[in-house]
């Protein structure tokens, strides 16, 4: 279980027992037992502090995870195969495998982003991200005006994301 779930639990727990605490202390006053009721509003800020604490560290953590979260895009493989070739094994999150033969020195991956404001990721709309197209590219500049190109494309469909797109999240939003 996640820390935030007992952190929940714990600011629960804290707020009913200050509630009860409460309830001890209206009840002193009635029956005109001042340190009684002294002693149970007391308890009753106290719990009512602690409930607040572990709340805040409870959204605290969940805001955190939010703002860090990050998803596998794709695990890259390469396989020298011949000077400046190489194979580029890509295998995707969900398991299936797409193999690339690349000129080059160096591998170049494009991909589309839609990050959002932090405030939207606390409201549960996560990065999105669609890996575009894959290419080699030459160290040297005169390489790369002089020797062939290879360019493959890596899309299925835009906007991938490890569970729904931002339209299928929040139904309200314009498509």
């Amino acid at each position: 279980m996640d820390l935030s779930y007992y952190l929940v639990a714990l600011t629960t727990l804290f707020a009913l027992i200050g509630l009860f605490f409460l309830v001890l202390a209206v009840s002193s006053t009635k029956r005109k037992k001042l340190f009684a009721m002294g002693r149970n509003f007391l308890a009753t800020l106290l719990m009512l502090s602690l409930a607040a604490l572990f709340g805040t560290l409870s959204i605290s953590i969940q805001g955190y995870q939010a703002l860090t979260r990050e998803d596998l895009a794709a695990t890259v493989k390469i396989i020298p195969t011949g000077r400046q070739e190489f194979t580029a094994t890509f295998i995707m999150p969900d398991k299936s495998e797409k193999v690339f033969s690349i000129a080059g020195d160096q591998l170049n991956i494009d991909a589309h982003i839609l990050k959002w404001k932090p405030i939207a990721s606390l409201l549960g709309l996560h990065t999105s991200f669609e890996l575009d197209r894959v290419s080699g590219r030459y160290a040297s500049l005169k390489d790369e005006s002089t020797m062939v190109h290879t360019h493959y494309s890596l899309s299925d469909n835009k906007f991938r994301t490890p569970e729904l797109s931002p339209c299928q999240q929040w139904p309200l939003l314009p498509r």
